[in-house]
């Protein structure tokens, strides 16, 4: 999606930015409001520009697929702890 979007629009940065929403409303759509929702809407964001900037300075998707996996990983433990 990343590729396709930076082709058509020609431009990387508001391509990371369209994809970003896209995974913070695929990941946040349960959110109800209030400051917590807020957070996570940000921290999603934050990660999704992450993983493009990653994907874009390795060349490789397998780097944002492991930064997402590790951030998983660290929420499951977080959760059962």
């Amino acid at each position: 999606l990343l590729n396709w979007l930076t082709k058509t629009l020609g431009h990387f940065h508001f391509a990371a930015l369209l994809q970003a929403a896209l995974f913070v409303a695929l990941h946040n759509f349960a959110w109800q409001g209030g400051l917590q929702g807020a957070v996570a809407v940000a921290q999603s964001t934050v990660d999704a520009l992450l993983y493009a900037y990653a994907r874009q300075r390795t060349g490789s998707l397998w780097t944002p697929i492991a930064m997402h996996a590790t951030g998983n990983s660290i929420a499951v433990v977080e959760m059962l702890a």
